[in-house]
């Protein structure tokens, strides 16, 4: 199960639960959200948005890496021809 699946099948049990307990009062349910929030907290998850950014450095890094390593066998390449 992969993270999407487990969160919207999280987040829809949760919302069954929410529903049913439309008879508890407003206080119980902030309760429960504050459990459920903390929950989350200690899972070992980032936010869509902090995993994008991670995502963009990483294929900047990437990218540079891929030149740096052209140049560098550039730069082999023409050590080689002036032996």
């Amino acid at each position: 199960m992969n993270a999407d699946d487990f969160y919207n099948s999280l987040k829809s049990q949760l919302d069954q639960v929410m529903s049913g307990a439309q008879s508890l009062n407003s206080e119980a349910q902030m309760h429960l959200r504050l459990a459920v929030s903390n929950l989350f907290k200690k899972l070992d998850v980032v936010s869509r948005e902090e995993f994008d950014a991670q995502t963009a450095v990483l294929s900047r890094s990437r990218e540079k890496i891929e030149h740096l390593e052209k140049q560098l066998a550039e730069l082999e390449k023409s050590l080689q021809n002036s032996d």
